[in-house]
């Protein structure tokens, strides 16, 4: 892939080059039996303010937890 961009907002996503890093969320999805999209593979990144919309928006909130010393 030669650029990354945030499916919501369109914005490029400067991610693996030495300086000016930044994070983005990614989901992929194999979906199966008993669904729509059965036999299709989805991906979808999102820049990180996108994703603070969208957990914004969740009516139950994801589960937070703190994984290095300096969070």
């Amino acid at each position: 892939m030669s650029e990354i961009r945030c499916n919501m907002c369109g914005r490029k996503i400067v991610f693996g080059e030495k300086h000016d890093k930044e994070d983005y969320v990614l989901i992929q999805k194999e979906w199966g039996y008993f669904s729509d999209k059965d036999g299709k593979k989805y991906t979808l990144r999102m820049c990180e303010n996108c994703y603070d919309k969208l957990v914004a928006a969740c009516v139950i909130p994801p589960e937070i937890e703190n994984v290095t010393e300096y969070a």
